[in-house]
């Protein structure tokens, strides 16, 4: 506050008396707010802010900022005091992770504080490491893949990944065929990139802005690109129908009810309930069958080709494994879903179940070796035929073939090895019950002079829907199914295809 007045003087030096008095008061010194206060950067449970000094402080320096902070907008209170000339903060106080903070300074001087400055809102976020390595989950290693439109990869989902890259090559000369980059964790791949009869190799490596993992494990496939090696026999979608009279299944009012046989799903064709129940059972033991499986007349397709060959060299083999007449028994299960729908499965089992049975679980073996029953010489026979076809005695074919089976452990205590259906043709067709571990191995070799030593050329794995349609192309050899068709009869139970 001021206050002034004034008086008058003459040239000889007299002066007037005072003037009234007058009061004024100067304006108080301006402090603007700090501008541009941003989010400069976030981390685990940490947000950092800066900001710019004001434009104005009336020529008084700033001594302190203020930061004020909340959890709504406009609500900020005091956090902390940070001292001139610093403008920078890292607010690590009790800050959870993806949560929403409100932010806002003013600057303090000697005459007092200014506004507050714009707002600013913060989220923490967890902090981003390197990716992990994936799992590979599908197709499995050394697996046989028949042809077809596409070929579907999978592997394990990977914390923090924001893609990952695919890589798949030619075995034989390291050519790469396919680098992409995908979002999910799988990969549908057309097979128009892929060469018939070739082996690939596959693997997959996460991304994120820290960059890449390790590669997964490298994983191996055939690709055959030709329907006539291990296609599965025509089996359709729909199995047919089996009608039961009244009189043994009252529920169903003599109304045909459809065959059911679940599809083959990552190397499985188990009956999984969904919801339906069994509600009614009938059992066929020591059903007596002619010819149960005959010794196949062997023709080799592309016997030069050492897959096609060695395939078809399995299955002439194995054809000579059951001979004679045998038993089997029948399993006929109706099933009911919560909608009131019914389904039939029919099961067959036969005196093979024991051998089954035996070497589930035992690891891979020879069947030529474990087979019972006199099987072994005859099997010797057959294999020298057959070597002789294709060329290993006496000939100019330089291809050998080894091949030993594995039976998954869940065959213990089965009696059932074979779904059953009636073909179109009218014939009672198998389908085997397959578990994931259920495979036949097959190796290639090779002679590159008559007395030269073997070489490897392939070692293959048929699992799942390769293993499965190797069993129906062998079941197909022979099986004699009027004795199971004239026993449906006799019990006034219709098959129809």
């Amino acid at each position: 506050m001021y206050r002034w007045n004034m008086r008058a003087f003459t040239n000889a030096g007299v002066s007037s008396d005072y003037s009234s008095t007058l009061y004024f008061q100067t304006p108080a010194p301006t402090l603007t707010p700090p501008i541009n206060l941003r989010v400069t950067s976030v981390d685990d449970k940490e947000i950092n802010l800066s900001w710019d000094a004001p434009l104005n402080n009336d020529g008084l320096s700033i001594t302190y900022y203020k930061i004020y902070r909340g959890t709504r907008s406009n609500e900020e209170t005091l956090l902390d005091i940070v001292p001139f000339p610093i403008s920078v903060y890292s607010d690590k106080n009790e800050i959870i992770n993806d949560k929403e903070y409100f932010y806002k300074v003013k600057a303090v001087n000697a005459f007092g504080s200014s506004e507050f400055s714009n707002e600013v809102i913060g989220i923490a976020k967890p902090s981003i490491t390197k990716p992990s390595s994936p799992a590979l989950v599908l197709p499995n290693d050394k697996v046989f893949i028949f042809s077809g439109t596409s070929i579907n990869f999978l592997w394990s989902a990977v914390k923090n990944a924001d893609y990952y890259e695919l890589y798949i090559r030619e075995t034989s000369n390291n050519k790469v065929i396919c680098t992409e980059q995908v979002k999910d964790a799988s990969f549908i791949l057309d097979t128009k990139k892929l060469v018939s009869m070739e082996n690939y190799s596959w693997k997959v490596r996460a991304a994120n802005s820290k960059g890449f993992s390790e590669f997964s494990e490298e994983r191996t496939f055939y690709f055959s690109g030709s329907n006539e090696v291990l296609t599965s026999p025509n089996i359709p979608q729909n199995y047919g129908t089996i009608t039961i009279p009244e009189t043994l299944f009252p529920e169903g009012k003599g109304a045909s009810i459809p065959v059911y046989i679940p599809p083959i799903i990552d190397d499985t064709n188990i009956i999984n309930a969904d919801g339906w129940q069994n509600i009614w059972q009938r059992n066929f033991d020591n059903v007596h069958i002619n010819g149960w499986i005959v010794l196949a007349n062997f023709s080799p397709e592309s016997a030069d080709n050492p897959k096609e060959a060695a395939v078809n060299a399995v299955i002439a083999l194995l054809s000579a494994v059951a001979e004679g007449q045998v038993y089997v028994r029948i399993n006929i299960t109706i099933q009911k879903s919560p909608k009131n729908e019914f389904r039939a499965i029919i099961k067959l089992g036969c005196d093979s179940e024991e051998f089954l049975n035996t070497m589930a679980g035992a690891g891979e073996f020879n069947p030529m070796a474990n087979f019972p029953g006199g099987i072994t010489s005859v099997a010797f026979n057959l294999d020298q035929q057959i070597q002789k076809k294709l060329g290993n005695i006496n000939s100019d074919s330089p291809f050998y073939y080894y091949y030993s089976l594995h039976i998954d452990s869940r065959h213990k205590d089965e009696q059932y090895s074979y779904y059953v259906y009636l073909s179109k043709e009218g014939n009672i067709t198998l389908v085997p019950i397959v578990y994931s571990d259920d495979y036949v191995r097959i190796k290639v070799l090779k002679k590159n002079s008559f007395l030269g030593p073997l070489f490897p050329v392939d070692n293959f794995i048929l699992r799942g829907e390769g293993y499965a349609s190797l069993l129906e192309r062998l079941l197909l050899n022979g099986f004699d199914s009027a004795e199971i068709v004239k026993l449906f009869r006799e019990n006034n139970i219709i098959l129809s295809p």
